[in-house]
């Protein structure tokens, strides 16, 4: 193998390995925003509670 393309198939390695640990952030994020993401039951719990807080005072 000649030198120049010893480094293009390094450079390649490299990105491609970059592009799964990217892959794998993804997934974890959407994984965690499916688990626990954005209920609409608790905003509005959490915003009654706080109001009724509020008038106490």
């Amino acid at each position: 193998m000649t030198r120049k393309r010893k480094t293009d198939a390094k450079k390649a390695q490299k990105r491609n390995i970059r592009e799964l640990e990217n892959l794998e952030r993804l997934k974890e994020k959407q994984l965690a925003n499916s688990e626990g993401g954005f209920d609409p039951s608790q905003v509005s719990s959490a915003d009654s509670a706080l109001s009724r807080k509020l008038a106490s005072k």
